[in-house]
């Protein structure tokens, strides 16, 4: 696939939650040719994988055991739970410095890194948070009981489920000005007024399991700057797909790739040498 040798240092949870996108299968994947070393990380010994965010130069995931934060680019790992009543982490999400956190029991907000946690329930009458999504200013949550919008960083929560015939909501997706709802049996919803009402949107849509709604694969150099940036489609529960993405012509250096779906970023670590 490439005309120069690469060797991939990847965190080995990200194939395990990419598996997680689509029920059965791996749903994409870099291949590199011909060395692949996979490299076990420390300190994530409790819990699940169920997502991955970037802020800055932390990487932070979200587990069936609480929030893991690393600052060396995924050698080690930390706990990061004070507050965190409940540990079991759906989502992440990042606003400016602000982080939050969608577990089973709420969202948790952090504005110092995940040092400590602060839960930010208040008018979000079904706790069971599935997927975390920013729009601008305003925050949403993809619950259990449909979706929640918050203009005020968590503060304050209002239903927002006009038109959502299934409200088991898995995952939102933003695209410009339109929000996107994934929904465990009822297929997509699309809303162009901020979540104030859902319109069904469905069509050539066999099968209405949503788990992740879209994908994008941005590469980034040392100093931050995207170098390439490739939208990999649209996944579905049960159906299990292939990417292959060409990177030869990137240089020798060491490169972040972000895997970006619509509740999380998964992150990775590329190293090419000539």
């Amino acid at each position: 696939l490439f005309s120069s040798r690469f060797v991939v240092r990847v965190f080995c949870v990200l194939l395990s939650v990419l598996c997680l996108w689509c029920g059965s299968g791996v749903c994409g994947y870099a291949q590199t040719q011909p060395d692949m070393v996979w490299e076990k990380t420390g300190g994530l010994e409790k819990g699940d994988i169920r997502c991955f965010i970037v802020s800055g130069m932390s990487i932070f995931v979200g587990t069936t055991g609480g929030i893991f934060r690393s600052t060396d680019n995924g050698t080690s790992w930390t706990a990061t739970n004070t507050g965190l009543t409940n540990t079991f982490v759906n989502s992440l999400a990042v606003s400016g410095n602000t982080l939050f956190a969608g577990t089973s029991g709420g969202v948790f907000r952090s504005t110092d890194n995940s040092t400590s946690w602060t839960a930010a329930n208040t008018g979000l009458t079904n706790t069971y948070v599935n997927s975390l999504a920013i729009s601008s200013d305003t925050l949403f949550a993809g619950t259990g009981g449909g979706v929640y919008r918050s203009s005020n960083s968590g503060a304050s929560w209002t239903a927002v489920t006009v038109g959502l015939t299934d409200k088991n909501v898995v995952t939102l997706a933003v695209s410009g000005s339109t929000l996107f709802a994934g929904t465990l049996l009822g297929g997509v919803f699309r809303s162009t007024d901020n979540g104030t009402s859902w319109t069904a949107a469905n069509t050539g849509l066999t099968n209405t399991v949503i788990l992740s709604l879209a994908v994008t694969l941005v590469v980034s150099d040392a100093a931050g700057r995207t170098v390439k940036r490739l939208e990999l489609g649209a996944r579905q529960t049960g159906v299990a797909q292939q990417e292959s993405v060409r990177l030869g012509d990137l240089p020798t250096g060491a490169y972040l790739l972000m895997l970006l779906t619509p509740s999380e970023t998964l992150p990775c670590r590329l190293d090419v040498v000539r």
